[in-house]
């Protein structure tokens, strides 16, 4: 029974989650979210933040990366970064050295960071 139970919240879920992201509103939105200067993308277990070139550029320093993370990205997970501003900064600076994007990569549901990439991926873009 219970095993039912934990499938059918499962079930739910992710048919919540599917009718949110088929709503008009949704699909117009994916188009504006390209243009952000951060912008998220999660799998099951993490997410990746994805800040664009140009904020990549303007983070090179500790005291930039964090007024960056403060003003320019509203996700909760920005916030739990602000401590790392440091070690953000030095890879923000690889990132902007190669012309690419800074990517954070955590878990989910702890905002745990588990990686920090230079990346010129689908995802890194000019804004």
């Amino acid at each position: 029974m219970k095993s039912t139970l934990v499938k059918a919240g499962l079930a739910a879920v992710l048919l919540a989650g599917a009718t949110a992201a088929a709503t008009p509103a949704a699909a117009a939105s994916g188009a504006a979210a390209a243009l952000r200067p951060v912008n998220v993308d999660c799998g099951w277990v993490t997410c990746s933040i994805y800040f664009s070139r140009s904020l990549t550029k303007r983070m090179t320093t500790p005291y930039d990366a964090a007024a960056s993370l403060s003003d320019l990205c509203s996700h909760v997970a920005c916030k739990a970064f602000g401590a790392a501003a440091t070690v953000l900064a030095f890879k923000a600076k690889e990132a902007a050295g190669k012309n690419q994007c800074l990517r954070v990569r955590y878990e989910r549901f702890t905002y745990k960071v588990v990686g920090l990439y230079s990346d010129g991926s689908r995802h890194c873009h000019d804004s």
